[in-house]
C-alpha cells in the first residue's frame, strides 16, 4: 500500500487543518482558475482533487450542474457536508475515486478543472485522456500548479518529500497535446502556472 503525504492525501484532524492551510495557501491559483473558467449558468463542470470542497461550492452557485472526484475519504465527507443542499437537489454530485477512472459518461461537462492537485495524480496521462473522454466538444480544461520561479525552493525537495510530480512548461503543454486537447496554452503568471486548453 502507498504511503501518501498529508498534502497529496489530507486526512483526519490534520488533513483538515492542512486542507485549509492549502486553501489559503494556493489563492492565487484559485483565482485564476475562477477567472480562465469564466462559468456560466449553462456549464456543467467537474473538478477533479477538489480537498475541501470550496472550490466546488463557489462553481455551483453558478453553473447548471456540478461533480468532484477525490481520492481522499475524508475530504469527500467535508465537501458533501458543505455542499449537502446542491447535492441533494440534485445539481451536484461528489465522488470517492481515482482520476484515472473517472465515474462519468463520455460528454459529461461543459468544463473541468484540477487545482493544485496535478502533481498527485497517479497517472497524468490516463487523467488527462479521461478528462477528454467525459468534456463535452469545445469543452475546456484548466490546470494550476504553483511556480517557483524565483528558486526559492527546490523541486526536488518538494518532489521526494511529498510524492508530488513536477511539470514543466512544454511537459504539461506535450501532455495536453497528446490526450487530444487543442489550443494549448500553459503560461505562468504571478507565480502560478496555468493551462488552459479546448477539447
Amino acid at each position: 500500500m502507498k504511503n501518501y503525504s498529508l498534502p497529496e492525501k489530507p486526512s483526519g484532524i490534520i488533513g483538515v487543518v492542512a486542507g485549509v492551510i492549502m486553501l489559503l495557501r494556493h489563492r492565487r491559483s484559485y483565482k485564476l482558475a475562477w477567472k480562465a473558467l469564466d462559468l456560466c449558468d449553462q456549464d456543467t463542470f467537474l473538478e477533479i482533487g477538489f480537498g475541501l470542497g470550496n472550490f466546488l461550492k463557489k462553481a455551483g452557485g453558478v453553473a447548471s450542474f456540478v461533480a468532484g472526484l477525490d481520492h481522499g475519504k475524508d475530504m469527500v465527507k467535508i465537501a458533501k457536508l458543505m455542499n449537502k443542499t446542491k447535492i441533494l437537489s440534485g445539481k451536484m454530485d461528489i465522488r470517492l475515486g481515482e482520476a484515472s477512472s473517472l465515474p462519468w459518461d463520455d460528454e459529461s461537462f461543459t468544463s473541468a478543472a484540477i487545482i493544485e492537485a496535478f502533481y498527485y495524480l497517479s497517472n497524468p496521462k490516463k487523467t488527462l485522456l479521461e478528462v477528454y473522454r467525459v468534456l463535452r466538444e469545445s469543452g475546456r480544461i484548466v490546470i494550476t500548479m504553483i511556480w517557483y520561479r524565483d528558486g526559492k525552493r527546490s523541486y526536488k525537495v518538494i518532489e521526494e518529500k511529498y510524492n508530488a510530480n513536477i511539470f514543466s512548461i512544454d511537459s504539461l503543454r506535450m501532455l495536453l497535446n497528446n490526450a487530444g486537447f487543442k489550443n494549448v496554452c500553459v503560461k505562468v503568471t504571478d507565480d502560478v502556472l496555468l493551462a488552459f486548453a479546448y477539447k
